[in-house]
């Protein structure tokens, strides 16, 4: 579908350079007023213990990429579990992002702490179903299904898809997190990633459910992140 839902007589051009233009200029307004916060409080990076040859920047800005995405989500999407738990999984990683820049925390809590944020979301219902196979038949990864019941809740276990879902989740947040070693590689990266995401979620011949949530954050997020390319970009 490429129109969201609900849209009304509203085009998706113009529903596209709303959520485009809004987390573009949040990010933009966030960066500005956070590094100026974080400049007073001396929340600074070193970058001579990474070979850097430059001033020191503040770090800690994840925190601008997620109240953007926060705001604008609980803005343009319907409010679910599935979001809640994102959004709430997305807080604590951004924290413990931050408390790692601060004091630089051991490997293993923080990986821990993504095993459990990816858990979480993936429990909420967000998972693997299938792998696409160019050579033939997808590899079906839920037909295996497990009913767990927890008093009135409910929840179906796929496992096999499940823990697929759990190592990409994890597997992203650390790519992510070792291509930040000169600037302009994530900002750029997740950019041209979200804008791929868009075409591929507004393409209805490849979908059979609605895939208007999943296009409105690879616009938040891009607009967010080529944002960051502003501050980021290399000289």
């Amino acid at each position: 579908q490429t129109r969201p839902s609900g849209a009304g007589g509203i085009n998706s051009e113009y529903w596209i350079m709303n959520v485009l233009l809004l987390s573009f200029a949040l990010t933009l307004v966030l960066i500005l007023f956070f590094r100026r916060i974080f400049r007073a409080l001396g929340f600074l990076d070193k970058p001579q213990l990474f070979g850097y040859n430059r001033a020191p920047v503040p770090y800690g800005l994840g925190i601008v990429f997620f109240l953007t995405f926060l705001v604008l989500s609980l803005a343009f999407l319907s409010l679910n579990v599935k979001l809640v738990v994102l959004l709430i999984a997305g807080g604590v990683l951004t924290l413990m992002c931050f408390l790692d820049d601060r004091w630089k925390l051991p490997a293993l809590p923080r990986l821990i702490v993504q095993l459990l944020c990816a858990t979480t979301v993936v429990l909420a219902g967000v998972s693997v179903p299938a792998i696409s196979n160019p050579f033939g038949e997808p590899f079906v990864l839920d037909a295996v299904r497990w009913t767990v019941e927890l008093g009135s809740l409910h929840l179906i276990v796929t496992p096999i898809a499940d823990l697929v879902a759990i190592f990409w989740i994890v597997l992203v947040i650390n790519a992510m997190n070792w291509l930040d070693g000169a600037p302009g590689i994530v900002s750029g990266i997740s950019t041209i990633a979200c804008a791929v995401l868009y075409l591929l979620a507004t393409m209805s011949d490849l979908h059979v459910i609605d895939q208007t949530s999943l296009a409105t954050m690879a616009l938040i997020v891009g607009g967010s992140s080529f944002a960051f390319l502003f501050f980021d970009f290399p000289k």
